[in-house]
């Protein structure tokens, strides 16, 4: 009986072991897994890098301007980009359809589609770039089996700035635009669509408006994702909202443009506390006093 006994622990014992030795072999699997997947995303990070212009090439352009860009991953579904062609500076920011890997891979195909509609084929209304975007999006996109169940595309906010005749060109498709004139905010509308999205009812042109703003050397400008002023607190669970945002521009208005990050970043983490980040962040500040072409 005690022989019976003996056996059967032992036998228990033989079963556990082998029970643990395969669970440490899966958490060593797992965690090499996970170190290829995170080196895999962070060599990502260094693509999506590379295709971004350095804010600090902006500033040679635009010394009283700054970048906000605070992914929530590893690699971020918002971008901004770039460029100067015929004497115009063009400045566009975008909010791809999700964030992390998806959003990222989708900022890719929309920067090299800016790059070959503006740089190459010197296209430079905004309006017309948004409908030749909106064309090479859904072209990319058609191939796919599902292209009707899915909505991939962006919200985006472009601008070109004439420092000759001090006229300012937007296109926006459902990204609004802040323009601080005489200390006050005025909102320029977005079009209802985003590059990419589908007509609402068969046979609808999906086209994109032009607005013209003119400026002096007190005009400063923000271009902005919704990852901002969509953050929550860790207080109330409350958004941050557009009138905070419109507050923190308005009470620092005498404040250098150059010198606003510092302030923005600040704000953002007394409001955020301890909460994660629920989405990728994106704002472009420019003050118009001092264009260099």
């Amino acid at each position: 009986m005690v022989l019976l006994l003996y056996r059967k622990i032992r036998l228990k014992n033989i079963i556990l072991k082998k029970q643990k030795d395969e669970i440490e072999t899966q958490s060593i699997e797992i965690k090499n897994y996970n170190i290829q997947i995170t080196d895999s995303i962070n060599y990502a990070r260094r693509l999506q890098h590379a295709v971004i212009v350095p804010s600090e090439f902006i500033k040679k352009y635009m010394p009283q301007s700054f970048v906000y860009f605070k992914p929530r991953d590893i690699v971020s579904g918002v971008f901004y980009w770039f460029t100067v062609k015929n004497n115009l500076i063009i400045y566009a920011v975008a909010d791809c359809t999700g964030h992390g890997v998806p959003g990222a891979l989708l900022s890719m195909i929309d920067n090299t589609l800016l790059n070959k509609i503006v740089i190459e084929n010197n296209h430079t209304e905004p309006d017309e770039i948004f409908n030749r975007l909106h064309k090479g999006v859904t072209d990319v996109f058609s191939k796919r089996a599902d292209f009707n169940e899915t909505e991939d595309g962006m919200d985006i906010t472009l601008i070109t700035i004439n420092p000759i005749s001090k006229k300012i060109n937007v296109s926006a498709a459902k990204n609004n635009l802040v323009v601080l004139k005489n200390g006050t905010p005025e909102y320029i509308n977005a079009d209802f669509f985003s590059i990419g999205q589908k007509p609402i009812r068969e046979g609808q042109v999906v086209k994109f408006s032009k607005n013209e703003v003119d400026y002096d050397e007190n005009t400063k400008i923000y271009m902005l994702t919704d990852g901002f002023t969509d953050q929550f607190n860790s207080d109330n669970n409350e958004k941050f909202g557009s009138k905070r945002f419109n507050n923190l521009i308005t009470d620092n208005k005498n404040l250098p443009v150059s010198n606003q990050l510092n302030l923005i970043e600040q704000k953002m983490d007394e409001w955020k506390k301890s909460n994660e980040q629920t989405d990728d962040m994106l704002i472009v500040g420019i003050g118009l006093s001092e264009i260099k072409i």
